[in-house]
């Protein structure tokens, strides 16, 4: 486990599954609390799957990064973004 650059007094939980290229995290099941980090080039697939994966009830709760410029929300992503409540 890998430690914060800082210290903090909140003991932080190491991820249950880390899905990299290799693992292919598009044909596994998610489960819980999801942090989302996709490839930018593939975001629709992986809000697709977040989407797919939270309707079914496996996911809980999720945090996706999505790049800060126009061209990383496409009309699908944005449709489901609609749907979401985002806190500032």
């Amino acid at each position: 486990m890998t430690r914060p650059l800082a210290p903090s007094p909140i003991r932080l939980a190491a991820p249950r599954f880390f899905y990299d290229l290799h693992a292919d995290g598009l044909k596994q099941a998610w489960h819980g609390k999801v942090w989302l980090n996709p490839p930018y080039a593939a975001i629709s697939l992986f809000v697709a799957k977040l989407i797919d994966e939270m309707e079914s009830g496996r996911v809980t709760e999720a945090i996706v990064l999505t790049a800060n410029s126009s061209e990383c929300l496409t009309g699908a992503v944005i449709s489901v973004l609609e749907q979401w409540t985002w806190l500032f």
